[in-house]
């Protein structure tokens, strides 16, 4: 016997020697094998499956797994916050308040931007989505006006409801900008006419070309007359621009409006592109 206030010495061997039964028509256990009710007794297995221990005299059941089909021997998911975990992409909305505002979204560590290969002008960046023409030979690129340095933030509140207007608390100093033009400081030029846009793209066509080899130049030259002829049909709707340094044989932007659209659009030559890590 277990004297008072002392707690019960247990073998190594025969942990369960002096347990006391839970419940009072409960006994200890006398077959070998068998032990004490510990169904109330949960262990859970890495986060994946949940075990019991049976009553007195039943077989062990098998483990049950949440889940269906779920193996056990699988490792487990990484974690959301994991940095194996895959990460979102943010929507096209805030990439383009971020690249306004001077900041930058990370991919992966890594962000593209498109230099203008006869000038070294930086034209465009990965944070703008843009769509093949003229088999690959054109890029385009959605533009959006935006108000420069102002951030609307919505709280609730009621401006009718509070005397004020849909103008109100908007600086009369902000100014309305086309964000691809504001972020890689574009600047425009005059508009040509016909006879000095095809003088243009020869001299474009012949620099660039002593820029390319191999393929690339293959595809340049089998598709650029087709992408003139494009953008020879646009002419009267073109807006031109050209890079920071306003290099005379830089490459040109050009800009138009689509039928109904509030927003420009914006044409590159794709060719005309080199692409740099940063």
């Amino acid at each position: 016997r277990t004297p008072p206030g002392r707690a019960p010495q247990r073998h190594p061997s025969r942990p369960y020697q002096n347990i006391r039964p839970r419940y009072p028509d409960q006994t200890a256990c006398s077959e070998p094998n068998t032990f004490l009710d510990f169904s109330h007794v949960q262990i859970k297995h890495l986060g994946r499956s949940t075990e019991t221990y049976p009553q007195i005299g039943r077989p062990k059941k098998e483990p049950t797994y949440s889940g269906a089909a779920i193996n056990p021997r699988r490792p487990s998911p990484p974690h959301p916050l994991s940095p194996s975990a895959a990460t979102p992409l943010p929507p096209p909305e805030l990439v383009r308040v971020f690249s306004f505002f001077g900041g930058e979204i990370s991919r992966g560590g890594t962000m593209l931007v498109y230099q203008d290969k006869l000038s070294g002008d930086e034209l465009l960046s990965d944070s703008f989505p843009y769509r093949e023409l003229e088999n690959g030979v054109l890029w385009e690129v959605d533009g959006h006006w935006v108000v420069q340095g102002a951030v609307d933030v919505d709280i609730g509140a009621n401006p009718s409801a509070e005397g004020g207007g849909d103008d109100e608390g908007v600086d009369d100093q902000a100014v309305k900008v086309v964000d691809i033009v504001d972020t890689f400081r574009l600047q425009e030029q005059p508009a040509f006419d016909k006879k000095q846009f095809i003088s243009h793209m020869k001299r474009y066509i012949k620099n660039l070309s002593a820029k390319l080899e191999g393929d690339d130049l293959d595809v340049f030259k089998k598709n650029v007359e087709s992408a003139t002829k494009y953008l020879l049909s646009k002419l009267k709707d073109l807006q031109f621009f050209v890079g920071e340094s306003m290099h005379d044989d830089g490459g040109v932007v050009f800009a138009y409006y689509k039928e109904g659209a509030a927003d420009p659009t914006f044409l590159y030559f794709a060719h005309g592109l080199k692409e740099v890590k940063c």
